[in-house]
């Protein structure tokens, strides 16, 4: 789990901090909301004064519509112009469960809610 969350959104962290030119770049960030309501953001990327966040998800399947619905319902409550995106490295979007089940981790209806809210989504199978 260690490789999953710490490493991978460090990475992430390291290669925006390296490569483009925020004001500021954090990673495994906890925000409090409201008294012992605690939100917790991979990377928070600051811009002229916006706020940007991104979930980083390294695993064989994701529950792509609950980031999506996260970073939805939370991204103007930090900055009415701030952007999110979400990368999910390791699997497939449509895969079958070892039981022979189909999965499928962004959903056409989570994908379109992503493009309205402007979130952006990299999936991929290879890191």
């Amino acid at each position: 789990m260690f490789i999953q969350g710490g490493i991978f959104e460090e990475y992430i962290y390291w290669l925006i901090e390296d490569n483009f030119d925020f004001d500021q770049v954090m990673f495994n960030v906890k925000i409090e909301f409201d008294f012992k309501v605690l939100n917790e953001f991979d990377v928070l990327m600051i811009k002229d004064n916006h706020l940007h966040v991104i979930e980083c998800k390294l695993r064989k399947s994701v529950a792509g519509e609950d980031y999506v619905y996260k970073l939805d319902s939370v991204i103007d409550y930090l900055d009415d112009d701030g952007k999110g995106m979400i990368v999910a490295i390791g699997g497939d979007n449509d895969r079958l469960t070892d039981s022979g089940n189909a999965k499928r981790s962004f959903s056409l209806g989570a994908k379109a809610r992503a493009r309205s809210a402007d979130i952006l989504i990299h999936h991929s199978k290879i890191f």
